[in-house]
Order: C-alpha cells, then sequence, then structure tokens
C-alpha cells in the first residue's frame, strides 16, 4: 500500500473501512506489523486501562467531579513510527469509528506506548481506541476499542435514622431504620447499652430498663458523618402483676345496667347536670358537664365523675380500661381519690391538644407532666394507670407516654371523669 503524498496533512484516510499502517510502517515481504494493539500492563499510577481485548480494567476516580484513567497499548515494532494518537467520546455522544468525527477527542502523545487521561467526567461512559502514525502523518486502523465507566460522582453522606418505636417494656424489640444520605459505603451503630451493628438496618432488643442514646456513623468516599440521639430509647420495667397481694381489687365489664357501688358527683355546673349510665355493654356519660375556664391552660378543669365507694384503702395498684369519645372535650380517670379536693388526675382533650396528669392537693391543682397529642373521636383506647409507691405511670395502648414520683396520695379510690364531653364512654375495668 503507497504512503501518503508528500505535504498531506496528519488525519485518517477517508474511507468507509479501518485503515492498516501506512505503507512506510508496514513490514518487509513475508512478515506483517499489526496496528497499535492494546496489552494490559500492570499499574503504574491510581489506575492503569489495558486496550488488549480481555484485558482488566482499573480505574480510580481522582475527584468529586473528574476521574482519570490510564492507558497501555503495545508497540509497533517498525522504524518508520513515529507516534500514536490516542481517540476518545463518550459513549452517548457518539460511536468511535474511523474516520473521526467530532465530538470524539484526537490527542497525539508522542512515541510512547502510555497515556492518562484526566478530567473525564463522574459517572460517563467513554469509548477508547489508539492509532499508530508515521512521519508523513498517515495513521494505522483502530486498536480495538475499548469501553470504560468511571466511578460515579461522590456525595458527602449525612446520617440520619429513625426507629419503629422508641419507648415500651423490657424486653423491647424494635427496628433501626436507615435514612441517611450520600455517596455511603459502611454503617456504624452504637445502642447504648454496649452493644453495636454494622448492619444497614439493624433489629435490636433492648432487655433491661433504661434510657439509651443511639449514634449512627455513615462513612463513603466522600468522608464520614455522624448523628447522635441522646435518650433516644427509653425501656420501663414491666407493670406490676397486680395489688399488693396479686389479687383483683375490682372487675366490671358493664354487662349489666346496674352502678351499685359508685357515686356521681357533679362539680362543674356551667351548663348541665351529667348523665351517667350503662348502655350496650359500656358505661356511658352522654350531658357537657363543665365548669370552670375554657382556656387550655387552666388545669381544674371541673367537670363530673363516677367515683367507685369500695377503694378508698387502695394504695399500690394497676387499673386497666377502655375509653372513647364522641364528642371533643375532656375525658379520663382519677386514682388515688381521698375525697373531691384530693386525688391525681389523667385527663385527654382533643379539641385543646392535651394528655395532662395533674394532682390537686388541698383544692390546689399542679401539672406533673403533660404532651400535645389529641385523641381521635370514635376510637377505642386502652389506658392503664400504675401506682406503686411513689411513682405514677400512664400507658396508651401498650406505650408509656407519663412516668413521674410523686408522693401526695399514699391511697385511695377510682373514678371515672369528663368535662365538657358529651359521648364518653368506658369498659372493661379491671383493678389489681
Amino acid at each position: 500500500m503507497p504512503g501518503l503524498p508528500p505535504g498531506a496533512p496528519a488525519r485518517a484516510r477517508a474511507s468507509s473501512h479501518p485503515h492498516p499502517l501506512p505503507q512506510s510502517l508496514q513490514a518487509p515481504a513475508g512478515r506483517t506489523v499489526p496496528p497499535a494493539v492494546a496489552r494490559a500492563s500492570p499499574p503504574r499510577s491510581p489506575a492503569w486501562l489495558a486496550l488488549a481485548a480481555g484485558a482488566v480494567l482499573l480505574a480510580w476516580a481522582l475527584a468529586a467531579q473528574a476521574a482519570s484513567v490510564g492507558l497501555a497499548w503495545d508497540p509497533v515494532p517498525s522504524t518508520a513510527l513515529r507516534g500514536y494518537m490516542v481517540y476518545y467520546v463518550p459513549a452517548g455522544s457518539g460511536t468511535l469509528t474511523q474516520p473521526v468525527q467530532s465530538p470524539a477527542v484526537r490527542l497525539d502523545v508522542g512515541n510512547r506506548t502510555t497515556h492518562t487521561l484526566s478530567n473525564l467526567a463522574a459517572g460517563t461512559t467513554y469509548q477508547i481506541a489508539v492509532t499508530a502514525y508515521d512521519a508523513s502523518g498517515a495513521e494505522s486502523a483502530f486498536s480495538n476499542v475499548v469501553s470504560y465507566t468511571t466511578p460515579a460522582a461522590s456525595v458527602p453522606p449525612v446520617a440520619r435514622f429513625s426507629a419503629s418505636t422508641t419507648s415500651g417494656t423490657a424486653p423491647l424489640a424494635l427496628n433501626f431504620v436507615d435514612e441517611s444520605t450520600g455517596t455511603i459505603s459502611g454503617y456504624a451503630w452504637t445502642f447504648g447499652d454496649g452493644t453495636t451493628s454494622t448492619a444497614r438496618n439493624p433489629a435490636k432488643v433492648y432487655s433491661s430498663p433504661g434510657t439509651y442514646t443511639v449514634s449512627l456513623t455513615v462513612a463513603g468516599s466522600a468522608g464520614s458523618n455522624t448523628l447522635t440521639k441522646s435518650g433516644y430509647v427509653t425501656v420501663s420495667a414491666p407493670p406490676p402483676s397486680g395489688g399488693s397481694d396479686g389479687t383483683v381489687l375490682l372487675s366490671q365489664d358493664f354487662a349489666g345496667t346496674s352502678l351499685a357501688g359508685w357515686r356521681v358527683q357533679d362539680d362543674g355546673l356551667s351548663y348541665q347536670r351529667s348523665r351517667w349510665l350503662v348502655s350496650g355493654g359500656e358505661l356511658a356519660q352522654l350531658n357537657e358537664t363543665y365548669g370552670g375556664s375554657t382556656a387550655t391552660a387552666d388545669l381544674a378543669k371541673p367537670g363530673t365523675y363516677l367515683l367507685y365507694e369500695g377503694g378508698a384503702t387502695w394504695a399500690d395498684y394497676r387499673l386497666r380500661f377502655r375509653m372513647r369519645g364522641a364528642d371533643d372535650d375532656a375525658m379520663g380517670v382519677m386514682f388515688r381519690v381521698r375525697d373531691g379536693s384530693n386525688y391525681y388526675r389523667f385527663s385527654w382533650d382533643k379539641q385543646r391538644a392535651y394528655r395532662r396528669l395533674v394532682k390537686n392537693v388541698g383544692g390546689t391543682f399542679t401539672l406533673l407532666a403533660s404532651d400535645s397529642v389529641p385523641y381521635q373521636q370514635n376510637r377505642n383506647y386502652d389506658v392503664e394507670v400504675v401506682v406503686q409507691g411513689s411513682t405514677i405511670e400512664v400507658w396508651i395502648d401498650g406505650a408509656r407516654i407519663f412516668r413521674v414520683t410523686d408522693g401526695a396520695h399514699p391511697r385511695g379510690s377510682i373514678a371515672f371523669y369528663t368535662w365538657a364531653q358529651s359521648g364518653a364512654y368506658f369498659d372493661n375495668l379491671v383493678v389489681q
């Protein structure tokens, strides 16, 4: 094959098929000089790419927005060789074929068999090939074309997590859920009880009562980040099994119609007297009996209560019942009731969005605990109150919401309570 005419530009020949080496690079008769053929070469810098078919591809992203890849190929054994051209193009922008057209990039790397392509776009696939050229600039056909994908850009990680529950009785089983963002390759959890995990979404059982701080560290190629939630999990001891001797003090499912042993007390008479009755297997209070201020901040909220008269000497006990509100005002339970001016009371108000534990000592009310959770109308809630010594706990649907210490009232009976509530229902009462 003849060489290029004198003065011809250094370019690939315009034809529809790959070109062999120009005549000046061809071997004498009986010998064949191949086009530039890639070979595998040992790593010599951050990463090396071998263009030979079946060669191992190695690469390493040098920065968050750029990548670098090394190339190595077999030399052409000809004295006419003057150097090599490296061609590359993003796969999504075109196909690397001869004759080469934009947007392919053409680099004259001189007479050497290695080169590093730098500042490539992260997370992008490139087609890469090499040609050999002689003094006239005529080029050989492409070596084998290699597709290489640069590593995706690394994003600094940010630790985030939640849990399926954060409170309950021991043993408390829960699941932690990773909600972290960024490029992450590793997780390190500490659960506050001396145990750890490297799982992404670990399951955990807390065996002992206590308050636990949970921490998650996430790490990746762009760094690491830690989130710590102090006192995130609260585990309490199981409620006591019953009264001081384990006996059932009172059990009533309100299956009949009698309220024998119970006494009605109306303290709030701003609107109407109460209407306590047993109906449909439930205890109900159906009138809007209330008094005092309607402001949320007012603690007294005098309404109406139904007192069990046989529990004046009860000290440590657990009371359980089911409660439902058809209206949107306050309802709840009083316990360790000594008289109308001395007792504890738990109340729940939807309209004013509070759950509240107060004590009344000689007519003076003090807030012991509260939160801003309204109830859902016409939904049944399982309520449990535990009083043991000076410790008071309130539980809703198996989750503890309040735990306080107060010794103002060491003993007393129980009473159901409503304030401005025209549809309160109670059932399945057990006191142990």
